[in-house]
């Protein structure tokens, strides 16, 4: 008969462990298009009515920064509202 290495613990039985939960990214501020808008230089964001962007940057320009879609950019505040 073969003896069990003492150093590896006995296969665990029954449910698997749960795993650790991530903690939950930082939620940024949204705003939801009231409009669509195409962009006009390529630092602005292009959108659909209803679609919700990220918002990174507020300005007093009236120009948000934000992120949709994985791309970044400069949006219109006046066409988006915040939720």
């Amino acid at each position: 008969a073969q003896r069990q290495s003492l150093s590896k613990p006995p296969p665990a039985e029954g449910k698997p462990r749960p795993k650790p939960k991530m903690a939950p990214k930082p939620q940024l501020p949204q705003v939801r298009c009231l409009y669509a808008y195409d962009a006009q230089d390529t630092d602005e964001l292009s959108f659909n009515e209803g679609d919700l962007i990220d918002l990174l940057n507020e300005d007093a320009t009236g120009w948000w920064r934000g992120r949709l879609r994985g791309k970044e950019g400069l949006f219109p505040e006046n066409y988006v509202q915040k939720v």
